[in-house]
């Protein structure tokens, strides 16, 4: 592509992306509007997003550089989710280099590489591709918006201080908590979020053999698992339920992250789910976080967002969905609007 080019900083090339581009491209994320702070995405988290299974750095991202090699837009790349109907982008431009074409350039090679990879996806399924803009960002929504993405959704980052006493949860008589055991829980715990999925948004059933080879390749390459912050809502020996959480270093401390929240269908309006909630958010206080964090749909079928606010979280930022059909075709996605 041409047009690539500042008359007075030359021209701009597009490479692979490797572990030496780390700190530049950490540092240029940070920049982008809104999406990150330090505290969400470290150098280190950076790190292991690039260590997940399905994904890789040579082939799966991109940097715009100028002929001096200041790092000036970023590109990855994601289809690790059977059966690959959906491809996630991120890409970002540093704002000083915004309007010279370098977000087309980043658009073009991820179209480029979603195309290599439509042989995954079996004929006759519909394959979109997706990406996120916080709210205020009004370049990157001209953008999308001018490269046919429509907006499909919306989410919430949410978050609380843990600066106050955690209400106290209160389970049914026949569910009881326990933290995670790899070695006897996982069936049991992906097979449990697999029911409570079915009524995300956008979601597309995957094999359960599929579902077993990721969760054991990303347990295996996340540094920050730790399954005593694990809990499981169980009875017996079913899974009724799980929140997944994680602690990380931020600039003010130890903060939470949590990951999934999720209740099986037949279980659900029992309190099961705000029980977690409450139990995790107490667990991670106690271990000394100041906060906690996380994402939901703004529009769940759940209910997800007031079940977060009736613990206390507040919205933080909101981030629009965009998505653009790359291949037509039978749609495998849920999507109720709650």
């Amino acid at each position: 592509m041409t047009g690539l080019q500042h008359p007075s900083r030359g021209n701009l090339g597009l490479r692979p992306v490797d572990l030496h581009d780390l700190d530049s491209i950490h540092g240029l994320l940070l920049r982008a509007p809104g999406w990150f702070n330090r505290d969400e995405l470290s150098q280190s988290i950076l790190a292991r997003r690039w260590e997940r299974s399905g994904f890789e750095l040579a082939n799966d991202a991109r940097v715009a550089t100028t002929n001096a090699g200041e790092v000036v837009g970023y590109v990855d790349f994601w289809d690790r989710l059977a059966p690959h109907t959906r491809h996630d982008v991120l890409a970002t431009v540093h704002p000083n280099w915004l309007e010279m074409g370098i977000g087309t350039r980043l658009l073009d090679w991820a179209l480029a590489r979603s195309r290599v990879s439509l042989a995954k996806t079996p004929a006759g399924l519909e394959i979109r591709m997706r990406q996120g803009v916080v709210a205020d960002d009004e370049p990157g929504h001209a953008f999308l918006a001018a490269n046919g993405f429509d907006v499909v959704r919306h989410f919430f980052r949410m978050g609380i201080i843990l600066d106050q006493a955690i209400e106290s949860p209160s389970w049914p008589c026949d569910v009881r908590v326990k933290t995670f055991d790899r070695s006897s829980d996982l069936e049991r715990l992906i097979r449990a979020m697999q029911d409570a999925s079915i009524d995300h948004w956008g979601h597309v059933p995957a094999p359960f053999e599929k579902e077993w080879e990721l969760w054991n390749r990303d347990i295996g390459a996340d540094p920050y698992h730790d399954p005593s912050l694990w809990f499981l809502a169980s009875s017996g020996q079913e899974v009724l339920g799980a929140c997944l959480c994680s602690t990380r270093t931020t600039q003010t401390g130890i903060g939470g992250w949590i990951g999934d929240v999720g209740v099986r269908r037949d279980s659900r309006r029992r309190g099961i789910g705000l029980a977690l909630l409450l139990h995790a958010l107490r667990e991670l206080q106690s271990r000394g976080c100041g906060e906690a964090g996380l994402r939901v749909d703004a529009g769940s079928l759940t209910g997800a967002t007031r079940l977060y606010e009736r613990a206390g979280m507040k919205r933080i930022r909101r981030f629009d969905i965009y998505e653009l059909v790359v291949r037509e075709g039978r749609d495998l996605r849920q999507l109720g609007t709650g």
